[in-house]
């Protein structure tokens, strides 16, 4: 192999930052207790499957229960999103359950932010987030008529006390480096790698002026012979 061959490199230097914050995981919460908790949402939302399934002009109101929940990702969010501001401390409603259809969701990285998300929403209440079992999302998307794999739930007198009972019996999210805040120095280190130094051919070069100068040179004679 000649010395032209080989590729020439030059120093370069990446920053490496420490992230002092680890992921926070959802609640862990046993599979039988998530069976029982889906199947209490969907003896809930039974009347909006029944509501769904009638059609023309003698639809009734929409049920009670729908004034009560956010169905979908946007909507969850932007609800709890309010509900973790300071100054959004007299809201009419507060999230107070989210489920989440875990296992049905890809990838999973759109949903990391909920468990930071109700911690923070926990204005004096605290937000439970509840994962559902794998294919909840398709039994909801029957009740509700739509597909849904995050619900969330207000705080209210339509939820059975049997229900409410087996909801609160599930694990708080826990954000250890939430609960005592402290500032860290930042710790950037530098890592010193290398990158190819790109260098143009001296034959590309003069194969670049080459065609320049014969682009000039016909553009010359077709004004001179229009000129003629």
């Amino acid at each position: 192999m000649s010395l032209k061959q080989i590729e020439k490199r030059r120093a370069v230097f990446k920053p490496l930052l420490e992230n002092p914050f680890p992921a926070v995981e959802f609640p862990f919460i046993e599979q039988e207790l998530q069976g029982h908790i889906l199947e209490f949402l969907l003896n809930q939302l039974q009347e909006v499957s029944l509501w769904n399934g009638i059609k023309g002009d003698d639809k009734p109101p929409k049920p009670e229960i729908l004034k009560e929940m956010t169905i979908g990702f946007n909507s969850t969010v932007k609800s709890l999103e309010a509900q973790a501001r300071p100054h959004k401390k007299h809201l009419e409603k507060k999230i107070r359950y989210v489920f989440v259809c875990k296992p049905d969701i890809t990838p999973q990285l759109l949903i990391q932010q909920f468990p930071v998300l109700c911690y923070t929403a926990s204005r004096g209440v605290k937000v439970k987030l509840i994962q559902l079992p794998r294919g909840s999302a398709s039994q909801l998307g029957e009740k509700l008529a739509r597909r849904c794999t995050i619900l969330g739930m207000f705080d209210n007198d339509i939820i059975p006390t049997s229900f409410k009972t087996l909801l609160e019996s599930t694990p708080d999210v826990q954000v250890p480096w939430l609960e005592e805040v402290k500032l860290r120095e930042l710790n950037v280190k530098m890592l010193e790698t290398s990158a190819p130094i790109k260098v143009q051919k001296k034959n590309k070069v003069e194969k670049k002026n080459k065609v320049e100068k014969k682009n000039k040179v016909e553009k010359k004679n077709k004004v001179e012979k229009k000129k003629k």
